[in-house]
């Protein structure tokens, strides 16, 4: 696992990476989205250029974790890799 700038952590298992964003409440976390997207992406892309890793952008998704009827109105910011928009998903699937 590693720690950004106490904004998230990133956890990689075999070929799966996860980035995981905590937040007091939604502007926290909406915030610390837009901060940490741009910075964490870099790094990724940093690793996998270093170890010939290539990122599917239509395979790469994201995912909002959160308590049922809980931030239903949460803005997610658009993020994109290597310049493609991420699809968000509800279900793992």
């Amino acid at each position: 696992m590693y720690l950004i700038r106490n904004l998230c952590e990133i956890y990689s298992y075999a070929d799966d990476n996860s980035i995981s964003v905590h937040g007091k409440n939604v502007n926290d976390i909406v915030s610390k989205i837009v901060s940490v997207s741009k910075v964490t992406f870099d790094i990724c892309a940093d690793f996998a250029v270093s170890n010939c890793i290539i990122f599917n952008e239509k395979r790469t998704k994201c995912m909002c974790f959160k308590q049922p009827n809980s931030l239903n109105s949460l803005f997610v910011p658009t993020l994109c890799l290597n310049g493609v928009p991420l699809t968000f998903v509800t279900t793992n699937v």
